[in-house]
Formats: C-alpha cells, structure tokens, sequence
C-alpha cells in the first residue's frame, strides 16, 4: 500500500462536454491513463452553489449558499453560515496536506472581509478580489496575502497566470514530506471567453452543435417558459456560433495547462502516485438548445458532465474500462477524498475507509 496520494483537481467554468472534441490534451490523457464518468450529474447548476457543494459535499439546501448573491447566495452566505470552518482544504491541510486554491472561489468573494482574507485551511492562495478575471485581463489578485495587479499585458492571461501559480506550487512541492492538494479553478470558458492571444483566430468555421435541441421546433412537452420563446432568427444564430467560436478558442489555454501541469508532475517525480481530477462543469450557455439561452435550466442534456481522472502506471485492463456509466454527481468529487484515503493497489482504485469522529 502507498501512501496519501498528491491531488491536482482542474475545474472548469461553465463547459459543456461538446467542447472536449477541441481539447486534444485532456482527451489523450484521459484515453490513455484515466477514467471518464459520462453520467455525472451537477446538483444545482450555478457557479456558487455548485462550488460550494464541491467544498463541502453537500446539496445547497445543506449548505444554505443557493445563488450566486444577495439573501442567500455568494461567498456572503457561504460566510455567514460559517462554511469555510469544515472544507476539502481544513480537512486535507489537517491530515497534513499542502493545499492551494488558484483561480476562481466563491462568487463575490472577498465581500464582507478584506482584501487579505484567506479562507482557513489554505496554505497558499491566488484568487481575484476586484477587476475583471473573467475577462482573462484587468484584475487585482489576493496572492497570500499581498496584493497582485495584472492588466492586459499577454503575460498577465489570467489562465496562464493561474496554471503557473499552480505549476510553482507542484515543483515546490517535491522538496516536501508532504502530499499536496492543487485546486485550480480557471474562468474559462465563462463568458465573454477571452482567448489567449496565440489563440484568437483559430476554428474560423466552428460553430454550435446542431444537436436534435438546437433551436427545437417542437417544444409541446417542454415547461412554458420554453414553449414561449421564439425560433431563433439569422442574426441570433450568428451570435450564438460566435460565442461558441469564443468559448473554444478560450478553451486551448486550460488543454495546455492540465498538459503543462501533468508534464510537470512526470518531471518532478510525483505522477507515480498521483490522481488528476478535470471536472468539466456543464453550467453552460445552452448554445441554443430548445431555444434556450440560459445554463441554469433543469435540463437532461445539461446535468451531464464529464470528469477525467488520472493515475500513471495504469494497467491495460484499467484502460479498456475507462469509461464509467456510474451515476455519480458533484458531491462525489472531493469531499470523499477528505473523508476516506485514497490508495491505489496494484491493478485497481480502491477507497479505504478512513478512521473519523462521525
């Protein structure tokens, strides 16, 4: 048996699975050293209450965060109700883990603390408290405390910047007895989608998916609010297959980040044991699917993401069965990880149950 594995978990802001035919990394790593769950559900699909849930492994009626702001939303809830005290990160730096959060927390953080507010349980943090991150330039950073500025030089991408705190974090990491756990949280491919700018030009041709819900003529089954909305028209389709073309080129960014992140983990020495987590969250603009616009809807098609898992020296058993059709959701992502150890033997994934006060 082997000791607690080091943990990269990679999320993603407001991704279809779609979107994966245009990440040629993730989907390599994932075939050939991981698992893919395809039916994993998102129990409420806005960005704060689902992040939420991934800290804490509870349903928004759980953990009282089930909006992005005001009365009952936003890191202002998450506060209020004190949720910060027990988290994947107080648990995992507890049981002796390195932890970092890059990238995007809790919507509206740091509302109602200061600027030097780091939410307990992380030893190293870099996540936007003013400006524009989601426009990728523009944003003032809490970097362990201190204040970083960045504008809209190339080198101050916000996903580069993110995926490099991450990528310094790792390889420090290998000087240490310690397991980490890296939590990078990209804004991509969030509108507007910024890309980088190697990127702004690619996939001139792309365009949504004309899925069988793409602007759906017949919606008589469908809830009112769906029924009542219009067929699209020429320019509305435009603007959606505009976006699209926007979200993916924002997305080879984040393709060559887990890469670069992977690369650095073989590199340094500290692949053999580790798990790779990229949870690719279905918040998504529905790219006209039932003439929707919205990624907030209870919709069949958009509870589905996908999350690709690796470990290295994985056997070819382990790889011919690396699609799972388990049901599994968004409480299943970390908080198991802080309640059971993860161990990996010989030609399987087993979960052993760890000793707790429950």
């Amino acid at each position: 048996m082997r000791g607690r594995p080091n943990i990269l978990f990679v999320l993603t802001d407001d991704l279809d699975a779609d979107a994966l035919t245009y990440m040629p990394n993730v989907r390599r790593l994932s075939g050939r050293n991981g698992a893919t769950f395809d039916d994993y559900l998102v129990s409420n699909s806005l960005c704060c209450p689902s992040r939420a849930t991934t800290l804490r492994g509870q349903f928004a009626h759980n953990t009282g965060v089930w909006s992005n702001g005001g009365d009952n939303g936003g890191f202002e809830a998450a506060l209020a109700h004190g949720l910060e005290t027990d988290t994947v990160a107080t648990r995992l730096r507890d049981a002796g883990y390195r932890t970092l959060l890059a990238g995007k927390y809790l919507n509206g953080y740091p509302n109602g603390t200061s600027d030097e507010y780091i939410p307990p349980g992380w030893s190293h943090w870099a996540s936007a408290i003013s400006g524009n991150p989601y426009a990728e330039y523009g944003y003032v950073l809490n970097h362990d405390g201190q204040r970083e500025s960045h504008a809209h030089r190339p080198s101050d991408y916000g996903t580069d910047v993110f995926t490099g705190n991450t990528d310094r974090f790792i390889r420090e990491s290998a000087g240490s007895d310690d397991p980490f756990f890296a939590y990078l949280a990209v804004y991509a491919p969030h509108q507007p989608a910024t890309p980088a700018p190697a990127d702004l030009t690619r996939f001139p041709t792309a365009r949504a998916p004309r899925t069988a819900s793409f602007d759906q003529a017949d919606v008589t089954r469908s809830p009112p609010f769906v029924r009542d909305l219009p067929q699209f028209t020429t320019s509305e389709t435009a603007a959606i297959d505009r976006l699209y073309r926007l979200r993916i080129r924002s997305l080879q960014a984040v393709d060559r980040s887990v890469a670069r992140l992977v690369d650095t983990l073989r590199h340094t020495g500290q692949l053999t044991f580790a798990l790779v987590m990229i949870v690719l969250k279905p918040r998504r603009s529905l790219h006209g699917d039932r003439g929707v616009g919205r990624y907030a809807w209870p919709m069949r098609d958009e509870r589905k993401l996908l999350t690709a898992l690796e470990l290295d020296e994985m056997s070819p058993d382990e790889r011919a069965a690396a699609v799972n059709d388990r049901v599994v959701s968004d409480l299943d992502e970390l908080p198991a990880e802080f309640r059971d150890r993860v161990v990996a033997t010989g030609r399987r994934l087993a979960v052993e149950r760890a000793q707790t006060d429950e």
